[in-house]
């Protein structure tokens, strides 16, 4: 059943995804009003759709305030949020009624962890687990979700807003993973090689 959501949005260049918690300063007069309204109750939960020209699906993430970290005698905030879901915009409107900051309709999407089930992509995490501890100490138990690998294996915002734009095909979505991995396994071997003197081409 679709679940339809009524918005404020605040849209940012970044893609989180359930679990995952981050920091916001906000200081232009439309979102010193919405951490108002957030801190207030006004509203339970906010949007943060990705701006950027990729976002060929128009997602975004859910996000509920955690924490009042600071607020200052001007009226700005620093506030701690959590991504608690995924969402698709259906409409977007500049700024809603009464309201500085921009919202609109949202479905949200009926997201959740799923188990990796393919066995190069697994090889792959242990293979990295075993010559990166330092980066990959998380992989100690098995099975493992696609949210645990995303959430981190060092995998930037972008991707994940690719991954999620895949939702609905968990082979492609498990392929893309395995890509990734290997992309940052690249990375992090011409990083040493760099260290220690060499360099790749």
């Amino acid at each position: 059943m679709e679940t339809i959501l009524n918005l404020a949005y605040f849209p940012l260049g970044l893609f989180k995804l359930p679990g995952e918690t981050l920091e916001l300063h906000l200081f232009e007069p439309r979102y010193k009003q919405l951490a108002d309204d957030l801190i207030s109750g006004a509203l339970a939960y906010f949007g943060i759709p990705f701006s950027v020209d990729l976002n060929g699906k128009k997602l975004g993430c859910l996000a509920e305030l955690k924490k009042v970290i600071k607020k200052y005698p001007d009226g700005r905030y620093d506030l701690k949020i959590e991504i608690t879901g995924i969402f698709e915009i259906l409409d977007y409107q500049e700024s809603l009624p009464g309201k500085l900051y921009a919202g609109g309709l949202a479905k949200q999407l009926d997201f959740e962890a799923q188990v990796i089930d393919d066995e190069r992509l697994m090889e792959q995490l242990h293979i990295m687990k075993d010559t990166y501890p330092i980066y990959f100490n998380w992989v100690n138990h098995e099975p493992l979700t696609d949210i645990e690998i995303l959430g981190s294996a060092l995998i930037p915002d972008l991707e994940k807003l690719q991954y999620m734009q895949l939702y609905g095909s968990f082979v492609n979505q498990q392929n893309f993973l395995l890509y990734q991995l290997q992309r940052i396994a690249c990375l992090l071997m011409q990083e040493n090689a760099v260290n220690k003197g060499f360099c790749l081409n």
